[in-house]
């Protein structure tokens, strides 16, 4: 479904409908060179025509990502989308630290993309991950609908098979179970995520913990979303979680499985105790 990796052979726009919702993508990025290509190829086909702004920090990358990003950064610019890239390690970024800064979390990143982002929504795209076109066309619309709620939606394995059975489990949850397993996991992943900027507001953004200390900023914000919003939305009868997509036939992205994702360095452990704090605080006291 994709026209082509280069950021060189990329397609113009056709004509922005300014009418609709002005959308951030949220791209946080460390050490992703070998995937960035495809990644950020999948904006450039998106079948949403209203104005889209590419967001990408580059949290202390030792590899090619910079110069990755830069091809990119013209690119988006040269066929009309809007984009804002920076690092810490870039010594033109407003945030530079040093040619020689650590990397700082997954969550330390995301929020920089979301500070230095101007998007009515935000969507989030992990930079292993791959967007279908119909991606923004899908899921925007719900996030204006459902101001406070979480947008997720159906994705599939990449490459195909691995986790299999989570696979499954996550795609067939029905509506309401969504809402009533949710102190089991995070019922809509991360990568799927869209939201009204308000959203991230209220939850003040991810907690930013360093890599290898169990980050979970993405359970950790989930319940933060939810101990804020599940009550008053229940009362009115509005959702606090949604999914877009149809599983597997229009999942809205491809979830690239690899063992050194921040997911797969969070232990059990860390994440049990994440959602044993949030049922005490919501539910026991």
């Amino acid at each position: 479904f994709l026209a082509s990796t280069d950021p060189e052979n990329q397609l113009p726009r056709a004509p922005v409908d300014e009418r609709l919702p002005s959308v951030s993508i949220i791209v946080p990025v460390h050490n992703a060179a070998r995937w960035l290509n495809e990644t950020l190829s999948s904006v450039c086909v998106q079948t949403y025509s209203g104005p889209i702004e590419v967001s990408i920090f580059d949290d202390g990358s030792t590899d090619d990502s910079a110069s990755f990003i830069r091809r990119w950064r013209d690119a988006f610019l040269r066929i009309g989308i809007s984009v804002v890239a920076n690092g810490s390690r870039w010594p033109e970024s407003k945030n530079f630290v040093a040619e020689d800064a650590p990397n700082c979390g997954i969550g330390f990143s995301r929020n920089r993309c979301i500070e230095q982002s101007s998007g009515r929504i935000l969507v989030f795209l992990d930079s292993v991950d791959v967007m279908m076109p119909s991606r923004l066309e899908l899921q925007v619309p719900l996030a204006v609908e459902n101001p406070r709620a979480i947008i997720g939606g159906c994705w599939k394995r990449y490459p195909s098979g691995s986790t299999e059975h989570y696979e499954a489990w996550a795609n067939m949850l029905t509506n309401s179970e969504l809402h009533l397993e949710q102190f089991r996991e995070c019922t809509v992943l991360l990568p799927t995520w869209c939201m009204s900027r308000g959203i991230a507001e209220a939850v003040v953004g991810f907690v930013e913990a360093p890599p290898g200390s169990g980050e979970a900023e993405d359970l950790i914000f989930f319940q933060k979303h939810l101990a804020l919003h599940y009550d008053e939305n229940r009362a009115a009868n509005v959702p606090s979680l949604v999914r877009a997509g149809d599983y597997p036939h229009n999942p809205v992205l491809l979830y690239r499985w690899s063992p050194q994702s921040a997911s797969a360095r969070c232990s059990r452990r860390r994440l049990i105790q994440v959602r044993a704090e949030a049922f005490e605080q919501r539910i026991l006291t």
